[in-house]
């Protein structure tokens, strides 16, 4: 009796080693749940699929079963049965929604705790902050920090974002002290912020300097540019006009798809080859140039587009604004508009494009700045601008353009005159339109020029000042003066020592004069002793490299943040979204991310996964 029971328990006990396999295996499968959570977070990409019924017959499991997150799963279990295993249990199945926030927010919480070290090392950082509203109709306030690391390369990390109930400048300032705080920083170590220029964010700059008064502002060069190109158009009567006629051109194409379908098909007869239409947008002055662009290559189609499609518009409205539209395009003043705001703007678009770029400084910006406006005045001549003449002329008899006319003469009111002098008229078409070229140019050149040069950006102007004076051993002056702004950040005697230090290296220049772009070249081939010999010069360079000269990453972050809350994803949790957008914006750390980790972590959050999981 004693000898078959013990025969029948052996039969039914699994080897030690068996076991231990079954259990590695099963980890294993887990691994993989956990490694699909990450690739659908990093992509951005919903997990969940259509809600339908648990019972339904169409889709056995309901919602679980359309997700993209089951169905991965269900591929993966084609070459690992143990997936399949784990996907027919009841219970412990470790695929519910809750377990995926889990995961996702160990994984999130990992990701800012590795950025935390970072600035905590760097020592200071920036404050980038803009609000969007997300497909929930919700305000969200998006915080991000700029640090420079040993190797003198600024980084621009997405630290989170906060839905709150207005976007006043008291509730966004909560955010941002509320990010500073979480991430176990200090304000004391915020050395520049950056933001739009509306008015509850320049209170919000305002707030922070009340606690560290070191903390320079600059107003976002990406929106500086914008308003002041804004401005010159507004200012320009017949850049104005073009503008505003090429919008009313591109709604009456793009809100129509039967015009839309009719330039199609005179394009390809008249313009083979040419790009399309490409629509403007009505508030970024920055981005016109390929619309002004597209529609003077577009000319001829868009002309034989307005003679065909007056005959089938039925609408009095739309026949009326398309009449006017092919009226105002066979005037000259039109097609002087039009290609001399493409010409300017296509300068002011180069540079918006160049300063929204990763990591781009302040101290960069103002040096494209200014190269911009030299070229910009390069264009600003007699030679210039009689070519440009001569290229309208020559593109207004292709097109059959009507000939340029004087504008009516017109005297000024009595109450602008200030002398008894003639007032000045033109003598001539080509005389009118030489006064609005180098109009329109001068206007753009002081209004870049004026948009970089604010109040706080000359505090910051000093700091650079006193690197290239260095090079010239003359910088008592500037140093008097960053030591005034700067006084517990930099010690006098010894920063004044290692400048002489500085003084005597030998940095090599790309043109007449070294620039700080030089100077940043030169530190980043230093070796490490190099930098311990002159810790105060070094501060300076990150200080330098620290202050950021537009708010893009920010905007990049409301970008990736529509990406992911869609509108078919619009019952999205703050939390989860939080979590989801860290692991899709800092994906060079969601690849480098260490599953053991994590998966320890999770398994000791609980006593039944411990017997359910290994320890790994």
């Amino acid at each position: 009796m004693h000898q078959a029971a013990a025969k029948a328990l052996v039969s039914k006990t699994r080897d030690v080693s068996e076991m231990m396999s079954s259990d590695v295996q099963r980890a294993e499968a887990i691994t993989k749940v956990l490694q699909n959570i990450v690739f659908l977070a990093r992509q951005g990409l919903a997990m969940r699929g259509n809600w339908v019924p648990s019972n339904s017959l169409d889709c056995p499991g309901g919602s679980e079963f359309n997700s993209n997150f089951y169905q991965l799963l269900l591929l993966r279990s084609k070459d690992d049965p143990h997936i399949n295993e784990i996907l027919q249990r009841k219970t412990h199945k470790y695929t519910d929604h809750s377990i995926q926030d889990e995961f996702l927010k160990l994984i999130s919480k990992d990701h800012l705790h590795k950025i935390e070290d970072n600035i905590k090392c760097a020592g200071y950082f920036a404050i980038e902050c803009d609000e969007v509203t997300d497909s929930s109709n919700h305000e969200q306030v998006i915080v991000c920090f700029q640090w420079v690391n040993d190797a003198f390369e600024p980084h621009e990390d997405f630290m989170g974002l906060c839905s709150v109930p207005d976007i006043t400048a008291e509730s966004v300032f909560g955010v941002v002290k509320d990010a500073v705080i979480r991430m176990k920083l200090s304000m004391t170590m915020c050395c520049a912020q950056c933001y739009d220029g509306a008015a509850n964010m320049k209170r919000v700059a305002a707030m922070v300097k009340e606690i560290e008064q070191r903390s320079l502002y600059l107003h976002c060069h990406g929106h500086s540019l914008n308003l002041a190109v804004a401005d010159v158009i507004k200012k320009i009567p017949t850049m104005s006009n073009a503008l505003d006629h090429t919008l009313e051109i591109c709604k009456l194409i793009k809100f129509s798809p039967r015009r839309d379908a009719i330039l199609s098909r005179l394009k390809e007869e008249l313009t083979p080859g040419v790009p399309g239409l490409r629509n403007l947008c009505p508030t970024c002055w920055t981005v016109c140039a390929s619309s002004l662009e597209s529609v003077r290559t577009n000319y001829p189609a868009l002309l034989a587009t307005w003679e065909e499609a007056v005959d089938v518009v039925k609408d009095t409205e739309v026949k009326a604004r398309i009449t006017g539209v092919a009226a105002k395009m066979m005037e000259f003043d039109f097609l002087f508009g039009l290609m001399l705001a493409e010409r300017v703007l296509k300068h002011t678009d180069n540079l918006s494009k160049a300063l929204q770029s990763t990591a781009m400084t302040a101290a960069d910006s103002y040096h494209l700045a200014l190269l911009c406006n030299k070229i910009l005045s390069l264009i600003r001549t007699e030679e210039c601008f009689l070519l440009f003449w001569g290229l309208i002329k020559k593109t207004q008899e292709s097109l059959n353009v009507n000939e340029p006319v004087l504008p009516r003469r017109r005297k000024r009111p009595a109450r602008y005159e200030t002398g008894a002098a003639e007032p000045h008229f033109p003598v001539d078409v080509q005389e009118f339109y030489r006064r609005t070229y180098y109009e329109t140019i001068d206007t753009v050149v002081v209004a870049i020029k004026n948009c970089f040069m604010q109040k706080d950006f000359g505090v910051y102007k000093k700091l650079e000042q006193l690197l290239l004076q260095a090079t010239k051993k003359d910088y008592t002056n500037t140093m008097k003066d960053v030591m005034e702004f700067y006084q517990g950040d930099f010690n006098s005697s010894e920063l004044e020592t290692q400048l002489e230090v500085f003084s005597r290296m030998k940095i090599q220049k790309n043109g007449d004069s070294i620039t700080f772009h030089d100077i940043h070249r030169h530190f980043k081939v230093l070796d490490h002793s190099q930098h311990l010999l002159m810790p105060q010069v070094v501060k300076v360079v990150k200080f330098l490299l620290l202050m950021p000269a537009t708010n893009a990453v920010s905007e990049r972050s409301a970008s990736a943040m529509r990406r992911i809350k869609t509108y078919l994803r619009s019952t999205m949790t703050q939390c989860r979204l939080n979590n989801v957008m860290v692991l899709h914006i800092h994906k060079h750390l969601t690849d480098s991310l260490k599953y053991i980790k994590i998966l320890n972590e999770f398994t000791a959050a609980k006593e039944d996964r411990r017997q359910q999981i290994w320890t790994f």
